[in-house]
Order: C-alpha cells, then sequence, then structure tokens
C-alpha cells in the first residue's frame, strides 16, 4: 500500500494494522518513505490518536521493523524507563542499585528529546565509554556486572532510532501513542523480563495532566503483559526538577556524590530556605493504589500525597522506590524487604562500586569518580522577597540545553531553592557553571580571543536573564505540591 493511501486511512480516523505501520516504518528506514512523508504519518497519528489496538501493533511494527533484532535474556533480567523529565538521572542511581542487589539489568536508554535530558547524553560523559555496543558485548558485560547501559543501534530498535530523532526535530513528542510505542518497542527489543516505568506528569513532563498519565501507564502496562512479562509504573511529578543539577555532565557528578554518602547531595551546604540550611535526601513509603482508584480520585490522591522528601530534592527517593520495585519482581519478595536491600548496598558502598564496575566494562573513564573540574560560576538572585510560588520546570530544561550547546561539559545549573521557600533579596537561587575557557592562545589571535569571550558573556547575560524569569515569587506562602505523587500501578 502507497504511504499516502495509510495517511489517508488515518486521517479519516480508520483503523491501522500492523501491517500499514511496517509499510510506513520500514520504508522510512530504507529512504524509499522520504522525512516530509513521515512527519505526515506521525502528525497523523498525533491528531487522530490510535486506539489500544493499533498502540499494540505500531509497537511491534517499531521493534521488529528493519530485521531489528530482539535480545534472548536468559533469567531474570530487569529494565526501566523514565518517560522524560528535567534533572532526571535515576537510571545512574538505579541500574547500580539493583545490580548490587543481584539482580540483572539491561539499561536500554534513548537521547535527549526536547527540553529533557536523556540518559544515552549522560552516559557519554564518562570519556571513551560504549553505549552503542554490539549485541554479544552488551550480553557479556551484563553476565559479568549485572548490568549494562545501552542505546537503540541498528541491531536493536533501529525504527525507534531514526523516528526519535525525527521527532525531536521537528518537536513532535507529545503524543501518548508515540510516547508508548517508542519506549515499549525499546523495552521489549531489549528482551527484559521485568520493566518498570516512571511515568513523569507536570509543568516539566511531555504528559501535563494526570489522568494521561494514568492512561499512558496502563496502555504500556498492558502492552509488555501481552508479551508475557512482568510490568508496573509509578507515576511521579515533574513540576520542579527531580535534582538540584540540571545539565549531563552535572547531573552524572550529582549521582556519584549520592553513591558516595546516600544522604546528602553535592554542595549541600548551597542550599538555603525558611526551613533547613542542608539538603537531605528521605525515603518515602509509596502507598500502593489499584487502577480504578487512581481513575475514581485523582484529586483526593493528589492531595493526600504530600508526604515526601519535605526539603524538595526527590532524586533519590524516586530511584529507591524504582530499585525496590524490580528486586521486588525479580525476586518475588515484599516490598518493604526489597528496600531493605536498596538501602542495604547504598549504605555499605556496593552500588558505588557496581557502577565504577559497570563504567569500566564498557570501556569508561572513571575520572568522574575524583576527577575536580575548575568551575567558573555565576549566581542568581531576584531583587524581591517572598516565598518561591513555582518554578518554570520546562523553560529550565529548554535553556540549561541551549547554554550547554555554547559551554559545553560541565555547563549546568544547579537550583538552590524549591517551590514553598523564603526569599530574599540576599538568598541565592541558582548557580550557573562553565569550566574555564580552552584557547590556544599560539594559534588564535588576542583579537579573536577577545571577541570569542565578548560574545560567550554576552550569551551568559541572556541565558542568566532567562533563568530569572523560571522563578516565580509570590507574597504570600501558598501550600506546595506534593514533590512525588505516589502511585505504582501494576
Amino acid at each position: 500500500m502507497d504511504i499516502s493511501n495509510i495517511i489517508e486511512k488515518k486521517l479519516l480516523k480508520k483503523r491501522l494494522n500492523e501491517s500499514d505501520f511496517l509499510c510506513v516504518i520500514n520504508g522510512y528506514l530504507n529512504d524509499e518513505v522520504s522525512e516530509t512523508q513521515m512527519v505526515g504519518f506521525l502528525k497523523a497519528i498525533t491528531d487522530n490518536n490510535l486506539n489500544n489496538s493499533e498502540i499494540y501493533a505500531l509497537t511491534k511494527a517499531m521493534q521488529n521493523a528493519g530485521g531489528g533484532k530482539t535480545l534472548d535474556l536468559k533469567g531474570r533480567v530487569a529494565d526501566k524507563h523514565s518517560t522524560g523529565g528535567v534533572s532526571d538521572s535515576t537510571t545512574l542511581l538505579v541500574v547500580p542499585i539493583v545490580a548490587a542487589a543481584g539482580v540483572k539489568i539491561l539499561k536500554m536508554s534513548g537521547k535527549s528529546l526536547g527540553f529533557t535530558g536523556g540518559t544515552a547524553d549522560k552516559i557519554l560523559c564518562f570519556e571513551r565509554i560504549k553505549n552503542d555496543i554490539p549485541t554479544q558485548e552488551a550480553l557479556r558485560i551484563l553476565n559479568k556486572t549485572n548490568g549494562c547501559f545501552l542505546t537503540q543501534s541498528d541491531e536493536i530498535a533501529p525504527a525507534d532510532k531514526k523516528i526519535y530523532a525525527l521527532r525531536d526535530k521537528i518537536g513532535l513528542i507529545a503524543s501518548i501513542p508515540l510516547i508508548a510505542s517508542s519506549i515499549v518497542s525499546k523495552k521489549l527489543a531489549s528482551g527484559g523480563h521485568i520493566i518498570v516505568f516512571d511515568v513523569k506528569v507536570g509543568q516539566g513532563a511531555f504528559i501535563k495532566t494526570l489522568r494521561d498519565a494514568v492512561s499512558l501507564a496502563k496502555i504500556m502496562i498492558d502492552i509488555v503483559k501481552k508479551e508475557g512479562k512482568k510490568a508496573c509504573a509509578v507515576i511521579s511529578s515533574m513540576d520542579e526538577p527531580l535534582g538540584n543539577f540540571i545539565g549531563d555532565c552535572l547531573e552524572v557528578r550529582e549521582a556519584i556524590e549520592i553513591l558516595k554518602n546516600a544522604i546528602k547531595p553535592l554542595n549541600p551546604e548551597h542550599r538555603q530556605s525558611s526551613n533547613s540550611q542542608s539538603l537531605k535526601y528521605a525515603s518515602s513509603s509509596f502507598r500502593m493504589i489499584n487502577v480504578s482508584t487512581l481513575v475514581s480520585n485523582l484529586k483526593e490522591e493528589i492531595s493526600k500525597s504530600n508526604n515526601g522528601d519535605k526539603n524538595g530534592n526527590n532524586l533519590l527517593s524516586l530511584s529507591e522506590t524504582l530499585a525496590a520495585l524490580i528486586i521486588k519482581f525479580a525476586q518475588n519478595i515484599e516490598l518493604e524487604d526489597a528496600r531493605k536491600q536498596v538501602r542495604k548496598v547504598l549504605g555499605n558502598g556496593k552500588a558505588l562500586t557496581k557502577l565504577k564496575e559497570i563504567i569500566r566494562e564498557q570501556g569508561g573513564s572513571l575520572n568522574l569518580f575524583n576527577k575536580k573540574i575548575d568551575y567558573i560560576n555565576k549566581e542568581i538572585s531576584l531583587d524581591e522577597k517572598g516565598y518561591i510560588k513555582n518554578l518554570d520546570t520546562e523553560n529550565l530544561g529548554l535553556i540549561t540545553k541551549e547554554f550547554t550547546e555554547k559551554y559545553k561539559d560541565f555547563a549546568g545549573i544547579e537550583i538552590l531553592v524549591r517551590r514553598g521557600d523564603k526569599v530574599s533579596p540576599n538568598i541565592i537561587l541558582a548557580r550557573l557553571y562553565f569550566k574555564k575557557d580552552e584557547i590556544d592562545k599560539t594559534k588564535i589571535s588576542k583579537k579573536l580571543i577577545k571577541k570569542e569571550t565578548e560574545t560567550k558573556q554576552k550569551m551568559l547575560n541572556e541565558i542568566i536573564k532567562r533563568y530569572k524569569e523560571c522563578f516565580k515569587i509570590s507574597p504570600k506562602k501558598t501550600k506546595a505540591k506534593s514533590n512525588i505523587i505516589r502511585k505504582i500501578i501494576y
């Protein structure tokens, strides 16, 4: 069938089958379908939606198109996935925790999409590391260390790799059928038997409403269960950055520091608020809620779920929960017993040792674990007093993406306040970090050096101005929303 007929079929709201999807996707992979035609196809899906059977058919087509392999993994192997958020480096904590607890986890990750960071980009902060590796090498690393970081390749999920890049290019991201098929096709192709989804919801996520987040979670779980695998989902809030740092390499450093001492983040003394002078991580108990309760009592459940980390940073507590769920399913034990294992490998340093082992086996340098970075930093504050009403999380992600593209390496921002914090003109809201320029003065004239410096300074001033607009101040203290919506769907 011609692609134009398939697009027209969807525009008329007619049902597509797996053959239709395979025709388009294989054609795109073989350059028989143009980029323009593919954009038309993706927009037809976005504008006219797909039913659950169509989403399943699209997912299977994405998994199998282009002769992509599905790994045949032995034993119980886990995987996890986040639908995308700002300062979300949970994978860098979950993988070593789970592996150190004796459960195999092959983590298939994607690159940055829109305003969110991508795990694949974070992994590349380790110099010389390989995450686009041959199947047999990935299996060797998994069997030796219990963990491996992987990304889409010409072998595994090649269709998603190409379509993912196109969606990012044209900004066609926030579509539940496209999100579900992209994520689950990768999960199925990587062969995991246990899959935990972290579905982000809020202003800093692609999914803006809790109802849509629940819908997406149910769709993904249903597809995985049809394939005879175990799955669950955590619905978590992205109304503010998950960690303290935004920027790939800074986020990796933060995760490393958490693993080194699992009760405090990098540079905790920088945090200033009305409640505390330092930021501590707290593990929170996630209640089990069935799907019918979720759908019928959304507002009630949000209002009840304000028992998370009072100091605002939920990176560790969410990572602990995701890791505990994987261990629970893999070992057929109670969640609280799984949590005890998580805390044990964090406390005795085995999780940190495991991350080093995995990075080393994938050819990566361990310099980031000890290397001191020569930062320049700029402090951000406002000439106002009051309370932090809101953090524009999506814009924080977008601005940081521009900032890091210009300054590279360890550029990024540290967020020092959270919603509900009391602030005044002397309170630092955030710090920008970037490395000193390394310019070969023997090859570049002073005039060119001066011009480059002036250009970067002008850009930096504009970035600071835009960052300031992300912090919304209210004269009166308002009740802060829950930082993590504690919902787990089985």
